[in-house]
C-alpha cells in the first residue's frame, strides 16, 4: 500500500482542474499571440484539392492524400450546403463557393459527377446539377456536348452544355456546331443549340448572330429569325434591323411572320408605333387584321382597358374576328377580369358583341357567375352562337350547381328550350 507521501499524482477536484485548465489556455494564447504578427485561422484550402492543371483541361497527381476520398468530401460538403440552403440561387455566398470548387475539379470528375444515376428528387440536387454541366461544358465543350444528350426519354442536357460552352467562347462552339457529326439522338437538337445561344448573343452583339445566317438553310434561318423577333428587345433600331435581316434573308410570308412577333414587342411599348407602322403596310384585309391582333396582344398586357376599345374602332364590324383576337381576350380576362367584364358589358347588338358575348359566357361561368353569364348567353342574336353559349353554360352551370342550373333552364323561353332538347 502506497503511502500519502508517494510520487503518484494526487487527483483534484474538478472545478480546480478545470480553473487550472483555462488558466493555462490563456496563458498559452498570449504567448503565442504576443510571438506572431498575424495568426492563420485553420482552413479548408479548396485550392490544394484541385486534379487539374489551371486551365482546366488536362488531368495532374493530386497534391495530397488520396484523390477519390478528396473528392468525395467535396461533393458531400457542396451537395450538403445545397440542401440545406433555403434559396440556393439567391445565396450569393454558396455561389461563389460552388463555382470555386467546381473550377477545382477536373474534366473527367466533373463528368463522374454529372453522370451519377442517382442525384436525388430534390429541387436543390436538379439546380446543383445544371452547375456542374455548367462547369463540364466551359472546360470540355464539346465533351459535354456530346456527353450529356439524350440517356433516356425523359433527360436531353446538350443544349444547356451548348450554351454554357457559347457563354465562354462563342466563335469556338458555333464553328463547331456547323461541321460536327452529332450522334442520331442529338441531331434533332443542332437548331435548337443554335437558335437558344444566339438568342443570348443577341442581347449584347446582333452583329455575331447576323454573321451566323449564312450558315443556315431556309428553314432554319427562318425560324431563328422568328424566334429573335419574339425575344428582341424594345429598341427600334434592332427590331428595324431585325426586319432588314428577314427582308434579305427570307421570302415574304416569312417576313410577315416576323413582323406580327415585331409588332407585338414594339406594342408593349408604344402602341401608337405599332398601329402607324400596320397602317404603313399594304395588306389584305384579312392579314391587316391579324396584325392588329398581334398590336393588341401586346398592347393589353399593360393596359387592357384602353387596348380593347382601340383594337375594337379599327376593327371593321362587319368582318369576322380574327383567330388571334381571343388568347388575348383570355389572357387579359384571366388578369384584369372586371375591367375585361366592363368592356364588354358596353359592346353594341351585332355580330361582333355576339362573337365576344359568346366566349365571354364561357369565361365567366368559369368564375362561377353563371348568372351573369347567363345574360350574356339570353343577348346573343345569333341563334346558332347563342345555342352553343346556352348549351356550354347548361354544362358547366350544373357540374357547380345542379339545382341553379334547373332553375335557370326553367325561366328560359318555350323557343331556347326546345332548341337545347334537340
Amino acid at each position: 500500500m502506497k503511502s500519502a507521501n508517494s510520487a503518484a499524482p494526487r487527483r483534484l477536484p474538478w472545478a480546480q482542474a478545470l480553473a487550472l485548465a483555462i488558466l493555462a489556455g490563456l496563458i498559452a494564447y498570449g504567448v503565442g499571440r504576443a510571438g506572431r504578427k498575424s495568426p492563420q485561422p485553420a482552413v479548408f484550402e479548396w485550392s490544394k484539392l484541385s486534379g487539374n492543371d489551371r486551365d482546366g483541361q488536362t488531368d495532374v497527381a493530386p497534391v495530397q492524400g488520396d484523390r477519390t476520398e478528396q473528392v468525395m468530401r467535396i461533393r458531400q460538403r457542396l451537395l450538403h450546403r445545397w440542401r440545406s440552403s433555403p434559396d440556393p440561387v439567391a445565396d450569393w455566398e454558396l455561389m461563389r463557393e460552388t463555382s470555386r470548387v467546381l473550377e477545382s475539379l477536373s474534366v473527367s470528375e466533373l463528368e463522374a459527377w454529372f453522370k451519377e444515376a442517382d442525384h436525388g428528387l430534390l429541387f436543390s440536387d436538379g439546380l446543383l446539377k445544371q452547375e456542374l454541366l455548367d462547369a463540364w461544358a466551359r472546360k470540355d465543350g464539346p465533351g459535354a456536348v456530346l456527353g450529356s444528350g439524350p440517356r433516356s426519354r425523359y433527360m436531353d442536357n446538350c443544349v444547356p452544355a451548348f450554351i454554357a460552352w457559347g457563354q465562354k467562347d462563342a466563335d469556338a462552339a458555333l464553328l463547331w456546331l456547323r461541321d460536327v457529326a452529332l450522334p442520331a439522338a442529338s441531331e434533332n437538337q443542332r437548331h435548337s443549340m443554335r437558335v437558344n445561344l444566339l438568342l443570348h448573343l443577341a442581347k449584347s452583339d446582333l452583329a455575331r448572330v447576323e454573321q451566323e445566317l449564312p450558315y443556315m438553310d431556309a428553314a432554319e434561318r427562318s425560324g431563328t429569325l422568328r424566334a429573335l423577333a419574339m425575344n428582341a428587345s424594345k429598341d427600334p433600331e434592332t427590331q428595324n434591323r431585325l426586319r432588314d435581316l428577314a427582308a434579305q434573308s427570307t421570302g415574304p410570308d416569312d417576313a410577315l411572320r416576323m413582323e406580327s412577333h415585331l409588332l407585338t414587342r414594339m406594342s408593349q411599348t408604344d402602341a401608337d408605333a405599332a398601329e402607324a407602322r400596320v397602317d404603313s403596310m399594304e395588306l389584305e384585309p384579312a392579314r391587316r387584321a391579324e396584325l392588329e391582333c398581334d398590336i393588341l396582344k401586346g398592347a393589353s398586357q399593360n393596359d387592357p382597358e384602353t387596348a380593347f376599345p382601340e383594337w375594337l374602332s379599327r376593327h371593321p364590324a362587319d368582318q369576322a374576328i380574327p383567330a388571334g383576337f381571343w388568347p388575348a381576350l383570355n389572357q387579359s380576362f384571366n388578369f384584369d377580369r372586371e375591367e375585361m367584364t366592363a368592356w364588354m358589358d358596353t359592346l353594341d347588338a351585332g355580330p361582333l358583341r355576339d362573337q365576344i358575348h359568346e366566349r365571354g359566357t364561357r369565361l365567366i361561368a368559369s368564375t362561377g357567375d353563371h348568372a351573369k353569364a347567363a345574360t350574356y348567353a339570353a343577348g346573343i342574336e345569333d341563334r346558332g352562337r347563342r345555342q352553343a353559349a346556352m348549351e356550354i353554360l347548361r354544362v358547366m352551370w350544373r357540374e357547380r350547381d345542379p339545382e341553379g342550373a334547373t332553375r335557370w333552364l326553367q325561366t328560359l323561353s318555350t323557343e331556347d328550350r326546345a332548341m337545347l332538347e334537340r
